[in-house]
């Protein structure tokens, strides 16, 4: 089966026009693909975060946020903050597997890069985890967090930008 591709352009988040969509496609995305890999009380509990706007607007207004859009929709986005971190980094479930969460870490990568970063972590889901992996990025020790009474599993992943 052939790789579906999607064209999409990548611009900077827009606090005052891109909240809501982002809450919407953060939401979907955890709901419906997570659900293979957690939990149904951990989902409610990650998708949270996506019901505030202020909260959205908070987060994703500090360090670099990037946003992937196709035909005036939000595919994706992706945030590095602090300037050694990415925190972030979700594809909405029509457009996974497309490229869009690719090329969002391929433009975090770059301007990290240009930055000056010389070491990029990010805490992987175990979603996430395998696109981290095919980037170069490898994983440290699996570490546990809480929210809400329910320990969450995530993987602490390092990328060494002097290796490329």
């Amino acid at each position: 089966m052939a790789k579906r591709t999607t064209h999409f352009a990548i611009r900077r988040f827009r606090p005052e026009f891109d909240c809501a969509a982002i809450g919407a496609l953060y939401s979907q995305s955890i709901i419906e693909l997570g659900a293979t890999s957690y939990e149904p009380d951990v989902i409610e509990v990650w998708r949270q975060w996506g019901e505030s706007t202020q909260a959205i607007a908070l987060t994703l207004s500090q360090g670099q946020t990037l946003i992937a859009q196709h035909s005036g929709r939000i595919a994706g986005f992706a945030q590095r903050q602090p300037y050694d971190h990415i925190n972030m980094l979700y594809t909405h479930p029509d457009f996974a597997r497309r490229g869009i969460a690719s090329a969002l870490l391929e433009e975090l990568l770059i301007s990290a890069r240009r930055d000056g970063v010389r070491e990029l972590s990010a805490d992987a889901s175990r979603v996430s985890r395998p696109l981290f992996e095919k980037h170069g990025f490898k994983a440290d020790e699996v570490e546990w967090i809480e929210r809400e009474n329910l320990r969450i599993e995530r993987f602490p992943m390092t990328y060494l930008l002097d290796d490329d």
